[in-house]
């Protein structure tokens, strides 16, 4: 039998057949996997019940800093609520202001850190529909100018970041 990593779903599956009373033995030939290791998910059950909406997990972590996701994906969902699209920098830069106000001395927001917070939080890239002027770039001045393209308009993530960075 070789070791395997299950994903939190088929854990789940595992738990629901040891409650229905099938034995360890026989799940472990189904699952072809060790004895011990469906001993070991069967431990873990309770964290394993409590993960709500991860199903493609093979690891469950404790969350260092619960405070601080809490706290921003409140502030990100304010955001979103007025139309003003995030991108993963400006979402970095907050992280590491709101870290700074919580008292956390060593935080340093990185990229790897945003996309962790993206992922549980089911934030994702995309276009967004804005109810504000469009920009557009004017090289002679180095500015952007605006100019009104009606009342909904459809811009990439990229563009929108770009014109609230300055």
């Amino acid at each position: 039998m070789s070791r395997r990593a299950f994903s939190t779903e088929e854990k789940r599956q595992i738990i629901s057949k040891i409650q229905s009373g099938v034995k360890n033995g026989e799940l472990s030939k189904e699952w072809k996997t060790s004895a011990s290791m469906i001993s070991i998910i069967w431990k873990n059950r309770d964290k394993i019940l409590n993960t709500q909406g991860v199903s493609s997990v093979r690891r469950l972590r404790e969350l260092k800093n619960k405070n601080l996701d809490n706290v921003l994906y409140q502030w990100f969902k304010q955001q979103q609520a007025l139309k003003i699209p995030i991108s993963s920098p400006i979402l970095q830069g907050k992280a590491n202001k709101l870290a700074t106000k919580l008292g956390m001395i060593n935080f340093d927001c990185s990229t790897s850190w945003v996309q962790r917070l993206r992922a549980r939080h089911g934030i994702v890239y995309g276009k967004i529909v804005v109810n504000f002027v469009k920009y557009n770039f004017c090289p002679e001045i180095f500015k952007f100018k605006a100019c009104d393209p009606g009342p909904s308009t459809v811009y990439s993530q990229a563009a929108v970041s770009a014109v609230i960075a300055i």
